[in-house]
């Protein structure tokens, strides 16, 4: 009875593991050949540089800042053959700024945990720059571009903050 179950049992596994290659729907990791064409046309929006605040706040001296924002720019062309270059300057002047204190009212936990996540999805549109899928290399990119816009807009929301902070403290 016991042979007659595991005949049964290897019988079952040699017919599941049937190497049928139209059942197998695998992308290998290793594939380098990115249709521009499957890809949606970039279409990155992003936030206009904040010039008047950095002068309100008497940074329009912030280089590093301006260098990171004409560098995300332009990736806006997003151009596949060049963006590991473009994607390496950037990690390069993120870096700089992230090493810096920030100026001003800027260092704030809120204001460099936000360069922190820039900093983390600019390194994972990196990786698919090196191992991308079909279509992991564009959403990437999509995010880094969601998330820088969210750091300026802490930047903008923290003075915002700040106003409503002395007007409380004020009555």
């Amino acid at each position: 009875m016991k042979d007659i179950l595991h005949y049964i049992l290897f019988f079952s596994l040699f017919l599941s593991c049937k190497n049928d290659p139209a059942s197998i729907n695998l992308v290998p990791s290793d594939q380098k050949d990115l249709s521009l064409e499957l890809l949606p046309k970039a279409e990155f929006n992003l936030i206009d540089y904040p010039k008047s605040y950095l002068d309100e706040e008497v940074l329009e001296d912030w280089e590093d800042f301006e260098k990171l924002y004409e560098s995300m720019n332009q990736l806006t062309e997003l151009n596949f053959d060049d963006i590991n270059i473009d994607l390496m300057a950037i990690s390069s002047r993120l870096n700089v700024i992230i090493k810096k204190d920030l100026p001003g009212s800027l260092e704030a936990p809120q204001i460099r945990s936000r360069l922190k996540v820039v900093q983390m999805q600019l390194e994972k549109s990196r990786y698919f720059t090196q191992h991308y899928r079909k279509d992991s290399l564009y959403p990437s990119v999509e995010l880094l571009y969601k998330h820088y816009n969210s750091f300026i807009l802490r930047i903008l929301s923290l003075k915002s903050e700040a106003k409503v902070i002395m007007l409380e403290a004020n009555k």
